[in-house]
C-alpha cells in the first residue's frame, strides 16, 4: 500500500523517459532588452550597407566623370606640350586653363569642366532633357505652347527611306521629297534629332544647275546618298534668313545668339538671364557658327545688346580674341545686336512657359523682322560663356547652382 506521502503523487515506471521541467519564462524587461538590442544592431548593419552601397555609386560617378572629362581632353589633337595635367584634378580641360586666365583668376568662381559635362546635367530632370535633347520633340512642345510662330519652320521628318511632310500629313520617298518639295533657291538644314556640337549638320540648297552641300556643289546623288547613308532618322528644317547686321558679321554662316536663362531663387523662380552671346561663324567653322569647331563668342551686354571682343578657342597656350572679324573684317566689337529688346522678352516668356525645365541654352536667330527661336538645349555650352568671366560670380547664378549641387559652397 502507498504511503501517506506517496499518496496523489505521479510515479514513472523505470526506464520511462523523464519529463522536462518547462523553463522559468525570463522576466518581461529582459525579452524587451534582447528585443531591442537586436534591432539597434540590425538598423546600425543596415545603415552601413546603404552607407557602402553609396560609397560604391559615388566612386563610379567619380569615375564616369573623369572619363567623361579625359575623352573631351583627348578630342583636341595636340601636343603633349600644350596638355596641362595639373589642372585636371581641379576640374579644368587645358583650354579651358588658357580660356579663364588661371591661376590668375579665383577657380572657386568658374564652372569646371567636370561640373560642366556632367552635374549641370542634373539640374533638369533625365525625363524632361529628353524633350530638349530630341529636336523634334521639342518642336512639337513649342506648338502645343503656342511658340510654333516663333520656331524655325520643320518642313519634314526623314526615317527609314521616307520623309513626312510638315505642316501636311503625308509620307513620301526622300528623293521624291528632294526633287518635289524643295523649291529652287530653298535653302534647308539636314540635322540628327539628338546632337551637339554641330555634328552631322549639313545645309542643302537646291540650284537652277544642280545642288550644293554645305556651300560646294554636288550631285543630287551625293545629296540623297549622305542623308540615306545617315543610320538614325533626320530632320529637315527651313533656313532662316538672318537681318542685315547680323550676316555682315559672316556672311557664309547663321550667326546665332546662345542666351541662358535660370529660375532666380530670391525672387519666386522668376527666370532670369545669366548671360548672353553672339556666336559668329570662321572660315574654320565653315557653314556653322559652332565654338568647338572654330566659331567665335562674343559677350552681349544684357541691357543694351552691344557687343564685346570676341573670344576663340586657343591652339595653344595664348588667349586668341578679335575686335573685327578674322575674315569678313567686320565690326564686332562695340556692334549691337537688333531686336535685342525682342529677344529678351521671347526667352523670357519661354522660359515661363518652360518653368519646369529651370535651366535653358536658347539658340536664337535674330531675321530681318525679329528673333526666331532654333532651339533649346540643357548643355548651354560652358566655356563660350566663361570665356568672357566666370558665372559664379552672379551670386543668383551660384545660389541656383549651389541649390541643384552642381557647385559646392564657396570656400572662404
Amino acid at each position: 500500500m502507498d504511503s501517506a506521502a506517496d499518496h496523489g503523487r505521479h510515479t514513472v515506471p523505470d526506464g520511462a523517459a523523464q519529463p522536462v521541467p518547462s523553463p522559468t519564462p525570463p522576466p518581461p524587461s529582459f525579452s524587451r532588452k534582447v528585443v531591442r538590442k537586436s534591432r539597434q544592431i540590425a538598423r546600425k548593419a543596415d545603415h552601413k550597407r546603404r552607407n557602402w552601397r553609396k560609397e560604391v555609386r559615388k566612386s563610379r560617378r567619380w569615375a564616369e566623370d573623369y572619363r567623361k572629362f579625359l575623352r573631351k581632353e583627348f578630342r583636341w589633337e595636340t601636343s603633349p606640350a600644350m596638355r596641362r595635367p595639373q589642372w585636371w584634378a581641379q576640374g579644368f580641360l587645358s583650354r579651358s586653363v588658357t580660356l579663364y586666365d588661371l591661376p590668375n583668376e579665383d577657380q572657386q568662381d568658374y564652372v569646371t569642366d567636370v561640373q560642366r559635362y556632367t552635374r549641370t546635367k542634373r539640374m533638369v530632370h533625365p525625363h524632361l532633357q529628353e524633350i530638349l535633347d530630341n529636336k523634334f520633340s521639342f518642336f512639337l512642345l513649342m506648338n502645343q505652347l503656342g511658340l510654333d510662330s516663333d520656331v524655325v519652320p520643320l518642313l519634314g521628318l526623314y526615317s527609314r527611306g521616307e520623309v513626312h511632310v510638315f505642316p501636311n500629313d503625308d509620307q513620301v520617298p526622300l528623293r521624291e521629297f528632294l526633287e518635289t518639295r524643295l523649291e529652287v533657291g530653298q535653302r534647308v538644314f539636314v540635322k540628327p534629332l539628338r546632337g551637339a556640337e554641330g555634328r552631322f549638320v549639313v545645309s542643302v540648297r537646291r540650284t537652277a544647275d544642280g545642288w550644293r552641300m554645305n556651300g560646294q556643289d554636288r550631285s543630287f546623288e551625293d545629296v540623297a546618298s549622305w542623308i540615306e547613308a545617315r543610320p538614325k532618322p533626320m530632320i529637315f528644317e527651313a533656313a532662316v534668313p538672318q537681318a542685315e547686321s547680323q550676316a555682315q558679321l559672316n556672311p557664309h554662316s547663321t550667326n546665332t545668339l546662345r542666351v541662358l536663362t535660370m529660375p532666380d531663387l530670391t525672387q519666386g523662380k522668376e527666370p532670369f538671364i545669366a548671360v548672353a552671346v553672339q556666336r559668329i561663324g570662321t572660315s574654320r567653322s565653315a557653314h556653322v557658327d559652332n565654338w568647338t569647331q572654330g566659331g567665335l563668342s562674343a559677350k552681349i551686354d544684357i541691357a543694351t545688346g552691344t557687343l564685346s571682343r570676341a573670344g576663340q578657342l586657343p591652339d595653344d597656350h595664348t588667349p586668341v580674341w578679335h575686335t573685327v572679324h578674322p575674315d569678313s573684317g567686320a565690326q564686332i566689337e562695340g556692334a549691337t545686336v537688333p531686336f535685342w529688346e525682342e529677344t529678351k522678352a521671347l526667352v523670357l516668356e519661354g522660359a515661363k512657359r518652360l518653368n519646369f525645365m529651370e535651366y535653358i541654352g536658347w539658340d536664337i536667330i535674330v531675321s530681318p523682322t525679329g528673333p526666331v527661336i532654333l532651339e533649346a538645349n540643357v548643355n548651354s555650352g560652358m566655356n563660350v560663356l566663361q570665356v568672357h568671366g566666370p558665372l559664379l560670380k552672379d551670386e543668383r547664378v551660384r545660389r541656383y547652382f549651389e541649390k541643384r549641387g552642381v557647385v559646392p559652397k564657396k570656400r572662404n
